[in-house]
């Protein structure tokens, strides 16, 4: 089944360097009296740039401070242009250069940014803010190690910083380093008792490590903090999803709908709550939506085609897997899915592929390894069985994960190559195991019939 997303929605929290100022600015100053971005450009316009002021560095001042309300009001491109004609006259300001990069990152202009926080602290090492936004804007480029490196330098010169070390924690989770990333996100909380963001990857990070009632926790008091946090109910949602409680997935993800009816996650992890369900019509309609919003996101055409496989729909999970495997070349367990809806039409060439493929992606992933296993083990055409290469599979998948579909499966292959004592054994640890687990009758019942089967001497073939 899909793998349920715990996905960290990023607020993009930049600083400029406002508190750097300017010297000797004259009139240009009443710009700070102003009581919006438009009063302050409208100020700054009239009574200092249009006036013509004789002094470079008042005239450079004045563009910086309407560069910085231009950023208020979201308009960059301007900001831009205001910051050029500041360095224009006074090349050697870093706070302009800083203020500068801000305006590249707003507009996604990342290398750009780099380039201009980096000229502002080789003009002035300590300057605010621009080790923080030079590290943000590495981590948007995925340089993690490079942005870690930038917050520890932020974190020197601002020691109790809540958001260094809340950003600083994201790195850390995105290496998978998520006990150093918790350990940043709890001097965030220390700091800032009522840091929502930071309960809310907290919690993300502890769902990582398989701590769902510890996640659950942290993501309700997120919740508490900031109830319109739709992001928290998406990935408590999750948690539940993982703990079996899939009404109150599906409660979590419907609330996050409600705030924020145009995220694709929201519908995509709904959907596969709907799957572990057996809800397979309303999880198609779910993926349906996710993929409206976002046409490009590989897993919601994954996630649909996993409820196509579960109802038995093999051509249209087929043409769903293809297309996440367009968008996501590298998706082992698209590759490895696609393996199984091939293989229940016994299209064992085309299922032997893509099991190879997925292994090649992710050597170890075990139910790549058991999925093959499973097909030369129990093939109905002898062409494509080998049952010592499917013991050899199963072996390394078991050893990869304890999962009683694996003993099944190394069970089966011992019958293939003809130990059948081994398969007796295996099968019937495999039945003990259910036992305690609880299986109902009608799953020992399966399991049991082919328990027999090796009794008497025989392999299982799929039919």
């Amino acid at each position: 089944m899909p793998n349920h997303s715990f996905a960290i929605s990023i607020l993009i929290i930049l600083l400029l360097s406002t508190t750097h100022t300017w010297v000797g600015t004259g009139d240009c100053d009443a710009a700070k009296r102003a009581s919006s971005p438009d009063e302050a450009i409208r100020t700054l316009t009239q009574d200092c740039i249009e006036t013509g002021i004789s002094r470079p560095d008042c005239l450079a001042a004045a563009y910086f401070k309407r560069g910085y309300a231009w950023v208020l009001k979201g308009q960059y491109d301007r900001a831009i242009a205001d910051y050029n004609k500041a360095l224009e006259l006074k090349p050697n300001k870093a706070c302009v250069y800083s203020n500068r990069g801000y305006a590249w990152s707003r507009k996604s202009q990342y290398d750009k940014a780099i380039a201009d926080f980096t000229k502002a602290l080789e003009l002035e090492h300590d300057i605010p803010n621009a080790n923080f936004n030079r590290g943000y804007a590495w981590y948007l480029q995925r340089q993690y190690d490079r942005a870690i490196a930038d917050y520890n330098k932020a974190l020197e010169l601002k020691p109790n910083d809540a958001g260094t070390y809340y950003y600083r924690g994201l790195a850390w989770y995105d290496k998978g380093q998520y006990e150093k990333a918790i350990a940043d996100y709890n001097k965030a909380i220390e700091l800032k008792p009522d840091y929502a963001l930071a309960y809310c990857v907290r919690g993300i990070s502890l769902a990582r490590k398989g701590q769902y009632d510890k996640a659950i926790a942290d993501l309700t008091i997120a919740i508490e903090l900031k109830p319109d946090m739709a992001e928290a109910y998406i990935n408590r949602g999750a948690a539940w999803n993982q703990e079996g409680q899939h009404d109150k997935a599906i409660a979590d993800y419907n609330q996050a709908i409600k705030l924020k009816p145009d995220i694709a996650e929201s519908y995509f992890c709904r959907g596969s709550a709907w799957i572990d369900k057996g809800r397979y019509d309303q999880a198609i309609a779910d993926y349906n939506l996710a993929i409206r919003l976002e046409p490009k996101d590989a897993k919601a055409y994954y996630g649909r085609a996993e409820a196509w496989f579960r109802m038995r729909k093999y051509e249209q999970a087929i043409a769903d897997y293809n297309r996440s495997i367009e968008l996501k070349p590298d998706y082992a367990e698209a590759y490895n899915n696609r393996g199984n809806a091939w293989a229940a039409q016994r299209k064992y060439e085309q299922a032997i592929a893509d099991y190879s493929k997925a292994i090649e992606l992710n050597p170890n992933e075990a139910f790549s390894l058991n999925g093959l296993a499973w097909l030369m083990a129990t093939a109905s055409d002898a062409g494509f069985r080998n049952g010592k290469k499917a013991v050899e599979l199963a072996r390394k998948a078991l050893s990869l994960k304890d999962d009683t579909g694996i003993l099944d499966t190394l069970a089966a292959a011992y019958a293939e190559n003809g130990d059948f004592s081994k398969a007796v054994e295996t099968q019937a640890q495999l039945i003990d195991k259910l036992k305690k687990q609880g299986a109902n009758k009608d799953v020992l019942a399966e399991f049991s019939v082919r328990l027999e089967l090796y009794k008497s001497g025989k392999p299982y073939r799929e039919r």
